[in-house]
């Protein structure tokens, strides 16, 4: 798919922020998009990422996770894909054995910001009826750090 300028408010799935997703709508999606999605027992306490293995998309996920906290994961994962896997200033790489970010643990800010986003992308996967306060919440988050992610001190 030819990535436009989304936002976690506006994702192109079916229904999106209509009403609660499901690890169906989460598998459609990746199927749609060419994202091959790989679960096991991860070895640290990394529960899931989104990068390029071979060109190719991958989320991994980790197989011990249920219920709400395993679609919490899924769309948080599925929120990178569309909005920062190509982002050249988010290079996070993930060992595949380990499991664990390569270089460490250390975020930049824009990486900071594209975690807060990627939880945005859950929060509506999860309960969209809550739309007005997390669209207020990215909004005025979003506006607050502009300078801040730009790398100026405030």
């Amino acid at each position: 798919m030819a990535k436009k300028n989304f936002t976690p408010l506006n994702l192109p799935l079916p229904d999106w922020n209509k009403r609660k997703m499901t690890s169906r709508d989460f598998e459609a999606a990746c199927e749609h998009e060419g994202i091959a999605v790989q679960r096991f027992r991860f070895k640290s306490e990394t529960r899931g990422y989104c990068q390029r293995q071979d060109a190719k998309p991958v989320i991994a996920i980790d197989s011990r996770l249920r219920g709400n906290e395993r679609l919490r994961v899924e769309f948080h994962e599925l929120g990178h894909y569309y909005l920062h896997l190509d982002n050249p200033r988010l290079p996070r790489m993930f060992d595949a054995q380990t499991h664990e970010v390569v270089g460490g643990k250390e975020m930049t800010p824009e990486q900071e910001w594209a975690e807060c986003e990627a939880n945005m992308v859950a929060c509506v996967a999860i309960a969209p009826g809550f739309i007005g306060v997390v669209e207020l919440a990215y909004l005025s988050v979003k506006a607050a750090n502009t300078n801040w992610l730009k790398g100026s001190a405030q």
